[in-house]
Parts: C-alpha cells; sequence; structure tokens
C-alpha cells in the first residue's frame, strides 16, 4: 500500500487552514452510513437488502453489507465465502443480536445500537436531517489492467468539530457478484437463478483501504481542510470471489474517534480505465440437473447460465453451444445489454439426452458482439450429475438421519418405475437429531425405484449437523450391503429425486420379517366398500388407501396382534388405481387395488 500526502493540504497544527480545491465550504447536512449485518443463510436477509436498496439508498446515504456470523457460511453453489476479516472487526466492535440488523452510523445510546429492519429508514432520515460539521469530497480511479485504485479524499470543517481528532476511514465495496442466498425471493429483483438461490449482491464490504478504523485527522478547527491520497493494488480476489475491478465502489467516512459516531460519508463510482478489452464475454454458472434418473431413461437439458460482460463496451449478442454426454444444441442470444461486469439469467431450450452413470455436460459461448472473444479461459462451463445406480434387493431399508428440524419440515416418498408411492413418510413421521429406519418390500422383477426428499423449510435435512439418506439391502433379518446414498448436507435444499435400478426376486421371506402375512385385499376390484384383511404380530398398525402419488385418501390405526381386519367406504373416490399401505414400525407392505 502506498499512501500520498499533499503537504500543503494536511497540516497537524491546530486552527492552521489550507486552502480547499473541489469540496464544498457551505454547510451541508450529514450523510449516514447504514452498516448491513447480513448472510447467505439468513432467511429475512434479502428483505434487508432490498429495504437498504428501496428506502435508505436513494435517500443518499451509505450503505455497506457485511457478511458475518453464524447465519454466514460456506456457499453451496460456488464454494468459498463473502466473510473478510475488516467485516468480523468491525461485528465483533459493533454487534448484532439478530440478522437482518445494522448499525446507522454507529450511533449508540436511546433508540440506537444494533437495529432491525424496520427502523433503519427512519434513522438514516433522522441522521440526515442534521447539519455536519464536515464535507467530504472523493475523487477515485482504477486501471482495469494493473489494478492500481487511487483515491483522493478531501474534508473541509464548516463547523466546529466535537473533538479536535477526528478519523478518516476509506474503503471499498463490490456489485454485481453472484453468489447464493437462502431464501432469496424475498428480493426477486437480484434473483439470477431461483431454483438454487443463485443471486446478485450489491455493496458486499471487500476492505478498508486505510485499516479497519482509519487513521487520525488532528489539530482541527473551522475551516480545516485537507487531502489524503492513497493508491492500492486491488487483490484478485477474498476467498473465492473475485474482486472485479470494474464492479468497485469507493466510499470514505469521517468519525468523531476510533470507534465513534460516524459524522459524514461520501461514495463514488471510479472512473475506469485500460480495459484490456472492448469486448468480453464470460460464463459465470451453468445449471446442471439436480435430481437423477436410472440409466438408460431419457432426459432433458434445458439449463439457465449467467453470462457477464467484462470490457469496457455494451455486451449484446453471444453463440451458445450446450448439450449433454457428447450432444449438441445451438442457440444465439440477442438484446443482453450488459455493462462492464454486469450479468443476466438466460434459459436455454431444452436439449435431449439418454441417462448414463455418470453425466457430463457443457455450456461454451463464442461470438460475443459477432466478433471472436480476445478472451477464451471463461467462455467454458462444463460440470457433471448422477443418474443411478443399480442394486439386488427383495426388501430394502432405508435409513434416515437429520437435524433438529426433521419432525417440522422433513417427508420424503418411495416410487416405482410407473410413478406410484409405495412408501410415504409425511411431515411429521420423523424424529429430530434421530437415526430412523423403514422396511419395503418389493415385488419380483426389475424396477427403476425413485426416493423423492422434501425439506419444506428449505435448508436441507443438515442445518449446522451432518445427514443422510441411506438405502440398503435387508434379506431376512440381516441387513446387507449399501445400495444407495443420498447426502442432503450437498444435494438438498428443498427437493431432491434420487434414483436407482433394483432387481428383486420377490421373495416372500422379506415380508414376513415386516410382521405381516396373509395379506387379503377384497374385493378388487371394489365398488362401495374395500375390505383389508392381514395377520400382524403385537404392534400399532397403520391401514391407507393412497392415490398413486402417495396422497393419503384413507387411513386408520390399530393395535394388532394377530389376524385382523379393517374396512373403508369408498363409494366416492373416483374410478381408478389405488394404493393399500399396511405399516408399522417394522416397515411397509404394498397393495394395489381398483376402485370402479
Amino acid at each position: 500500500m502506498k499512501k500520498l500526502l499533499l503537504s500543503s493540504a494536511m497540516l497537524a497544527t491546530a486552527g492552521i487552514v489550507t486552502a480547499q480545491v473541489n469540496v464544498s465550504t457551505t454547510p451541508t447536512n450529514r450523510v449516514a452510513v447504514l452498516e448491513e449485518y447480513t448472510g447467505n443463510y439468513c432467511t429475512w436477509c434479502p428483505d434487508g437488502h432490498k429495504i437498504a436498496e428501496q428506502q435508505v439508498e436513494p435517500t443518499g446515504a451509505l450503505t455497506i453489507k457485511i457478511q458475518d456470523g453464524s447465519f454466514a457460511g460456506t456457499d453451496p453453489v460456488f464454494g468459498g465465502n463473502l466473510q473478510t476479516t475488516t467485516g468480523g472487526l468491525i461485528a465483533d466492535a459493533f454487534p448484532v443480536s439478530g440478522y437482518p440488523m445494522g448499525w446507522v452510523s454507529r450511533k449508540s445510546g436511546t433508540g440506537y445500537g444494533a437495529l432491525s429492519r424496520g427502523d433503519w429508514a427512519a434513522k438514516v432520515n433522522a441522521i440526515q436531517s442534521q447539519v455536519s460539521p464536515v464535507n467530504l469530497y472523493i475523487e477515485s480511479s482504477i486501471d482495469v489492467t494493473t489494478r492500481q485504485l487511487n483515491v483522493s479524499v478531501e474534508y473541509y470543517y464548516t463547523g466546529t468539530p466535537s473533538s479536535a481528532t477526528n478519523y478518516l476511514t476509506i474503503g471499498y465495496y463490490q456489485d454485481d457478484m453472484v453468489a447464493f442466498q437462502y431464501n432469496s425471493s424475498l428480493n426477486p429483483t437480484h434473483v439470477y437463478i431461483a431454483e438454487e438461490d443463485i443471486y446478485d449482491f450489491d455493496h458486499c464490504l471487500r476492505d478498508m483501504i486505510n485499516g479497519t478504523w482509519g487513521e487520525a485527522v488532528n489539530g482541527l478547527t473551522t475551516g480545516s481542510t485537507g487531502i489524503i491520497n492513497y493508491s492500492i493494488t486491488l487483490p484478485a480476489s477474498f476467498s473465492t470471489f473475485d474482486v472485479e475491478p470494474g464492479a468497485i465502489k469507493v466510499f470514505a467516512f469521517m468519525s468523531e474517534a476510533q470507534q465513534g459516531e460516524i459524522i459524514t460519508a461520501a461514495k463514488i463510482t471510479p472512473t475506469f480505465s485500460n480495459w484490456p478489452n472492448t469486448i468480453e464475454a464470460g460464463i459465470v454458472y451453468a445449471q446442471g440437473l439436480q435430481d437423477e434418473n436410472c440409466v438408460g431413461k431419457n432426459g432433458s437439458y434445458a439449463p439457465k447460465i449467467i453470462v457477464g460482460s467484462f470490457g469496457s463496451n455494451t455486451l449484446n449478442t453471444l453463440d451458445i453451444n450446450y448439450g449433454v454426454n457428447g450432444g449438441s444444441s445451438n442457440q444465439s442470444l440477442s438484446a443482453l445489454n450488459l455493462d462492464h461486469n454486469k450479468k443476466k439469467a438466460v434459459a436455454l431450450n431444452s436439449s435431449a439426452f439418454t441417462y448414463a452413470a455418470t453425466n457430463n455436460f457443457n455450456v461454451d459461448i463464442a461470438n460475443p458482439n459477432g466478433i471472436t472473444d480476445p478472451t477464451v479461459a471463461d467462455n467454458s462451463f462444463t460440470g457433471s450429475f448422477n443418474g443411478g445406480n443399480t442394486g439386488t434387493a427383495d426388501k430394502i431399508r432405508i435409513e434416515v438421519k437429520g437435524d433438529a428440524y426433521m419432525a417440522d419440515e422433513s417427508s420424503f416418498k418411495v416410487k416405482n418405475g410407473s410413478g406410484a408411492t409405495i412408501l410415504n413418510v409425511p411431515v411429521g413421521s420423523m424424529t429430530n437429531s434421530t437415526t430412523q429406519t423403514w422396511d419395503v418390500t418389493l415385488p419380483a422383477g426389475t424396477d427403476c425405484i425413485t426416493f423423492e426428499l422434501s425439506d419444506s423449510y428449505g435448508d436441507g435435512w443438515g442445518y449446522q449437523t451432518t445427514s443422510h439418506f441411506k438405502v440398503f439391502n435387508y434379506t431376512g433379518n440381516v441387513l446387507g450391503s449399501q445400495i444407495k446414498l443420498i447426502d442432503s448436507d450437498n444435494t438438498l435444499q428443498s427437493f431432491y429425486v434420487g434414483a436407482t435400478e433394483i432387481t428383486s426376486a420377490g421373495s416372500s421371506a422379506s415380508i414376513e420379517e415386516l410382521g405381516v402375512d396373509q395379506v387379503s385385499v377384497y374385493p378388487n376390484p371394489a365398488n362401495d366398500v374395500l375390505n383389508v384383511a392381514f395377520t400382524g404380530i403385537e404392534g400399532t398398525y397403520t391401514v391407507s388407501i393412497m392415490d398413486l402419488s402417495g396422497r393419503v385418501l384413507a387411513s386408520q390405526v390399530n393395535e394388532v396382534n394377530g389376524a385382523t381386519e379393517v374396512s373403508f367406504n369408498v363409494n366416492e373416490m373416483a374410478a381408478g388405481s389405488y394404493i393399500v399401505s399396511i405399516a408399522s414400525e417394522r416397515g411397509v407392505k404394498i397393495e394395489n387395488v381398483v376402485i370402479k
């Protein structure tokens, strides 16, 4: 870091006034600073972002987003995180009790301190109705090729400061950052890809140029003025997130003490020079497929991609080639209208493919604005997604381990190849932070079995813990080999489908282990009354009629010890195919029935 002082403009002797250059000498009102504490896993933080953007920033106030705390974690899509050492130090000195919250001009006392988002605008307006004793003026430039950032901050005291020493802090934040944000739909104008909560972050704090708490400006009185200059080289990145020179904004603020109340602030978009290219395009992200299907099944790939403009001129057109497992589809994009460092999500047309065990996808761009892209390193995006695996089992055991919210949020279904639900575990059926099992018998033959995992809150089954969904071959009462593993920490946010092709000999021995025998469902087809008779070992059994989607239409719970029979009135059910489920803590037995 290189600091340049204009010696004629910054004197430490009290009462000495130097000539101002650009800063106003007329008293003006304060400019407030909102330091907004946020996190990518915070439920209501996108609403806080929206309030800052729509209610605070239009007033002229400076807003800075600081990612910190337990709700700021590793990005599940891009890796790394948006936290910084400087942001952490600020958060330690100005703590909050929840997110989203913020400090306005670091003011404490009655009615101030850590504020919820509903209070930000009013407090900002109150502060900005007051006259400031000092005015600030900023000039800044960035050489995009060398990444050199130059900043010049000029101050002028139109009134008497509360102390002869104040502190000037200079920093920068970044706009147009593509990252994961939970519950992004609360701020829809910033959503790139809703299905994966990929989001546009603005005003994201990157660093302070002259130290976390700035530097002392001494000997102040009415008329004091000075200019402080800095020149730094922007780092390449923080964590895994690039520092893009064209997306940087510079700010400065004067505070009463090193960690005292902020008197006023200023911000500026630097002037940019020495761009390497006038036209340059890149792929920031391309979707794979989140869900699985069995090998050999037909699939379609219709990804959303995020493209960016990284040259000095506006990007308008692009050619796209994409496909799965060697397939190739082409599409041309027009009217992109992307200025430098701006990004846009684009939905591509569907491209057909056949599922393999591992499926490789590619997206390539070319011909930005009809010319050869001078930088091709970011013109391709590749990745892979799973197809289903295979296994052999007459009965499967499903083992689930989740977080402390399983009972309230989580559910799953198991379906056969025709889409009929053969096991439905609705919300309220699982226990928090506990390993549970379900056993399912499979009919003879080879079938594609799918597993649909759901989390109504949208943060997966493994919030602040490890979780899994395992499928085992379960013969007799012996736990065999693991057929499938779904690690919901990595693959499940709201909804996920896993698939595996299982071959079963249809052994009756596995049925006996469920404690259910001599099952009879009659009449079949049924018209008015459907009877379900079975013999069960001592326990609680739930007998249900479900449609093929797994929706329970009728259900009875019975204490059973031996032969039992239950009856359902089905005369008001629509004609069609249904499923009868006999379930206990030992597993579930499925029978098909037709109602006419």
